[in-house]
């Protein structure tokens, strides 16, 4: 081994965690409750169902962002919500769901929203 090599060798740097880019804070605005779902069975569709409600998640992302009305509160928590949506989703399917929802019709969505709600609170269960 030569002089450079056995000098190299010995400065080498430990190899520990990879170093992660900084985390955006929870911002303040931000409620402290969350939703948490949880799909349970057996078989197939778990893990596409949590997929679809990330892209979902993604599309009514884009438009609260993209909005000509959108509230402080939304853009104060914007980079935390979209490092979220980049822990969930591969680069191009999150930057196709944000521009989806940009070209969504906000009153539209509260809509279909609703219709929905509706119809699930009507349900026999």
């Amino acid at each position: 081994m030569t002089k450079a090599a056995t000098k190299k060798t010995l400065t080498k740097k430990p190899q520990g965690k990879k170093q992660h880019p900084e985390k955006t804070a929870r911002p303040e605005a931000l409620s402290p409750h969350g939703l948490v779902i949880v799909i349970t069975g057996n078989g197939k569709g778990k893990t596409t169902s949590a997929f679809g409600q990330a892209l979902r998640a993604a599309e009514l992302f884009g438009l609260a962002t993209s909005h000509t009305h959108t509230s402080p509160e939304v853009a104060q928590i914007a980079p935390y919500v979209r490092q979220l949506l980049q822990e969930a989703l591969p680069p191009t399917e999150l930057e196709t769901a944000l521009q989806r929802g940009k070209a969504l019709d906000l009153d539209q969505v509260v809509k279909e929203t609703l219709a929905t709600l509706m119809s699930e609170c009507a349900a026999p269960g």
